[in-house]
């Protein structure tokens, strides 16, 4: 397995959400990250992490039938990643009253949108918005960096119809904030100690 020593604030925070909210191995989130086991081992202890565990609650596919209609709001995490899951679930939270089920599509594809976005900006981050051929040594743009502007203009027309925007939330008539707030993926930011040694 090819390994990376540096890991950045924002890879490891998606790190912790699979961490904490999906059933991937430490050996596993490791390889999917290009990182030894043991870094995120000391990592999830230093910070406090808890363990991915399944609820009671939590609808299993061998529970289901063809028949049977399982919300996303109830089991996102069948058909969508770690960290579109939580999108999905902070935007029923904040939309409150104004959610209901028949908005699912619009939702889910959000979400998908959000969690493409992040692996995207990474992408971009680390080879740059233009890149060189191998072969003939000419510049061009980074795909990632073209799909980026797609995946970013497609959250912006979905959140306006969502109400996430202070546009479309007094159009819709839509209040959100009114709880108390959840951590953004940023929020972890605030939570890392510099002197950790990794």
């Amino acid at each position: 397995m090819e390994t990376v020593t540096d890991i950045t604030d924002e890879t490891w925070k998606i790190i912790r959400y699979e961490y904490e909210s999906t059933k991937i191995s430490m050996k596993d989130l490791a390889n999917k990250y290009k990182t030894y086991p043991m870094k995120i081992s000391r990592m999830s202890k230093s910070e406090g992490w808890k363990k991915y565990k399944p609820t009671s609650t939590s609808i299993q596919p061998s529970q289901t039938t063809p028949t049977t209609h399982v919300s996303i709001a109830n089991n996102p995490l069948e058909i969508l990643g770690a960290i579109a899951t939580r999108k999905v679930k902070e935007l029923i939270e904040e939309l409150g009253d104004a959610y209901s089920p028949v908005d699912e599509p619009l939702l889910i594809s959000y979400a998908e949108s959000y969690e493409r976005y992040l692996k995207l900006v990474l992408i971009v981050n680390k080879e740059g918005e233009v890149i060189e051929s191998p072969k003939t040594g000419g510049k061009y743009m980074n795909p990632s960096f073209s799909a980026l502007q797609s995946v970013k203009a497609d959250m912006a027309k979905l959140g306006d119809k969502l109400g996430l925007s202070i546009a479309s939330r007094k159009r819709l008539k839509i209040q959100i904030g009114k709880k108390k707030e959840t951590a953004s993926l940023f929020d972890f930011l605030d939570n890392l100690d510099d002197d950790v040694e990794i």
